[in-house]
């Protein structure tokens, strides 16, 4: 027969929870932690490829950008630029992929037509939609639909003027 095994206090069963609690707890905060470190190259990425997208097509009136050359040959024109630039343009090709032959009025449509625009233009190489870390309006595409929603201009009615 084997002898008895001798009862634990309650107190120390209560420290040996909130102690596994803690390490559980230690986990899981270390693995978020590891998941936003590991994000970060592409989240910055997106932010500045929508930056350097809003700032080409506000100062090349609405054009679409034809390459990768024409953002860089924008960003190294202009002296002070309007948004930062987290990533540098050379490692962005690496990082994100943009849709080159995109149509500026179908965007500003699909733009104004609702909030739910499936169109992205600006994506992951693998085509998947870009992780924006720091919410929705660091996503390239939701930061060029708010601009086209609010900056372009409308067709202007025509007023008589007696």
């Amino acid at each position: 027969m084997s002898s008895p095994r001798p009862k634990v206090p309650v107190w120390q069963r209560v420290l040996q929870l909130l102690g596994l609690a803690l390490v559980v707890w230690g986990a899981l905060s270390a693995y978020r932690v590891y998941r936003v470190w590991r994000t970060l190259p592409e989240a910055y990425a997106a932010w500045t490829t929508g930056n350097v997208m809003l700032d080409y097509l506000e100062t090349h009136t609405n054009q679409w950008p034809h390459s990768w050359a024409d953002l860089h040959a924008m960003i190294v024109s202009e002296r002070e630029q309007s948004r930062l630039v987290y990533t540098p343009i050379e490692r962005l090709p690496a990082l994100v992929q943009i849709d080159w032959q995109a149509d500026v009025a179908a965007l500003t449509q699909a733009a104004r037509s609702g909030t739910n625009v499936t169109l992205r233009p600006i994506t992951r190489p693998d085509g998947a939609k870009l992780r924006a870390t720091w919410g929705e309006d660091t996503e390239p595409n939701e930061m060029i639909y708010r601009y086209l929603r609010t900056n372009t201009a409308l067709p202007e009615k025509t007023v008589l003027v007696k």
